[in-house]
């Protein structure tokens, strides 16, 4: 028999809690709580060093967005944030965040399936390169003589279609051309 890991990458957690809970917006929360109240471990890099991870690196407010990046499984700090809490964050990110499959299942019963990649993810949920493509096809659509939109507005437009904060801003940086990344006023 092959050996299984006991641990699951951030990302994989957050849709199984977004299928048991049948709603991806709550999944991060109660995550996120789980994991500072101590009730679900957490492991992750440091630099080069993979370790358990305190619970207090997960308080609301400590990390940058609140949310992680998704795509890195990680968390950022700023430099203000990050001593907030004992014992401090790491500077800059955690990276490949990880959690116990078995506690998560625990706390969240649901498809037992689900983190094999097999299910269908709950239906506002929307996968990297469905937001890559929506977001190319938004920049492709806009009509030369309207005025882009400005950041709040491209995360307004994130939110309604079930993007993260961080996300969206990661996608603009990325696919949105340069004029809309000007600061100041917008021009025709």
């Amino acid at each position: 028999m092959a050996y299984k890991s006991p641990w699951i990458s951030l990302s994989e957690a957050r849709d199984h809690v977004a299928f048991s809970l049948g709603d991806a917006d709550k999944a991060w929360p109660q995550l996120r709580d789980a994991i500072r109240d101590g009730a679900l471990e957490a492991r992750g890099f440091t630099g080069k060093i993979e370790e358990d991870l305190p619970p207090s690196w997960f308080a609301e407010g400590v990390p940058l967005d609140n949310e992680p990046s998704w795509e890195m499984d990680a968390l950022f700090y700023t430099d203000d944030a990050r001593f907030l809490v004992d014992p401090p964050a790491p500077y800059l990110c955690v990276e490949r965040i990880k959690v116990n499959v078995e506690t998560m299942r625990e706390l969240w019963p649901g498809n037992k399936t689900c983190t094999q990649n097999n299910s269908t993810p709950p239906k506002n949920h929307i996968t990297q390169k469905e937001s890559e493509t929506a977001y190319k096809k938004r920049v492709k659509g806009w009509l030369p003589n309207k005025i882009p939109p400005s950041r709040e507005e491209d995360q307004k437009w994130g939110k309604d279609n079930g993007l993260s904060r961080t996300r969206i801003r990661q996608l603009r940086r990325n696919h949105a051309p340069d004029s809309w990344k000007k600061t100041g006023p917008k021009k025709k």
